[in-house]
């Protein structure tokens, strides 16, 4: 999930996924980056790191053709889901009780 980090925050060591890191300069200004994966440690005096496996500024990325595929449906049983009137292995399981 995503956090924040402010002066006099509590000491922590956390693991990126991919997604968006956005920097508040003290100046007020901001850099957007995005972060492929790594840590991130908040020190006992508010110092932070952040080790990225990959991290380019976002006018860096490259949001040109991308793939138009999807993967097939799942239901909540883990088979894919059939059209109607085919028989799905999930219909001969027994039902949850809840």
């Amino acid at each position: 999930g995503a956090f924040g980090i402010l002066a006099a925050h509590v000491p922590t060591l956390q693991v990126l996924r991919p997604g968006l890191v956005v920097v508040h300069a003290e100046d007020g200004t901001t850099s957007k980056y995005f972060v492929s994966s790594g840590s991130i440690a908040v020190n006992a005096d508010s110092s932070v790191q952040l080790l990225a496996e990959e991290a380019v500024t976002l006018d860096m990325l490259d949001l040109g053709p991308r793939r138009t595929w999807r993967r097939p449906r799942r239901s909540w049983w883990g088979q894919r889901t059939r059209p109607r009137g085919q028989r799905s292995r999930s219909e001969s399981r027994p039902t949850r009780p809840w």
